[in-house]
């Protein structure tokens, strides 16, 4: 369950949180192993249709985390920029806490392989071939948003 911020001038809407998430590429991921120890990964990520998708292996520490507990809490930022005559730093942040499940559906997971290659600047070739090579080692996770907060401090 998220706090209500502290610094409400800082916090943005509901529709600029989502602008904010939409434009980044990476996300710090926590979640938790099965011993109750937190586990914290940075993840490429793209936002689609409401959710945020994120590849790994099929196998290893975030998957097995997921299917023991599939609840995650998110951080991403972006334009993290000192600002020293004000003693601040200037940023557009968001956290997200939601739950996380491995997408089975196996065209969904070509399209957001696709999308999020493309939103990288891959070519289509070096997609195809990396699908290719890659597709049934590779697991697509998708995180349904529970909750998102977006916080910026621009003045």
């Amino acid at each position: 369950m998220m706090r209500a911020m502290r610094k409400v001038d800082c916090q943005t809407t509901q529709e600029e949180a989502i602008r904010i998430l939409q434009q980044l590429k990476y996300l710090s991921v926590a979640m938790l192993n099965e011993d109750g120890s937190p586990y914290n990964v940075v993840v490429d990520c793209v936002y689609d249709d409401g959710k945020i998708y994120f590849h790994s292996a099929n196998e290893g520490q975030k998957l097995d985390c997921i299917r023991h507990d599939p609840r995650v809490c998110a951080v991403g930022y972006s334009g993290a920029n000192s600002d020293a005559a004000n003693s601040t730093t200037r940023y557009a942040s968001v956290v997200i806490h939601g739950k996380a499940h491995i997408l089975e559906d196996k065209e969904r997971k070509l399209e957001i392989i696709r999308k999020e290659a493309a939103a990288r600047g891959v070519t289509p070739e070096k997609i195809d071939a990396t699908i290719a090579a890659y597709f049934d080692v590779m697991a697509m996770v998708e995180i349904e948003i529970d909750a998102i907060t977006g916080k910026v401090n621009r003045a």
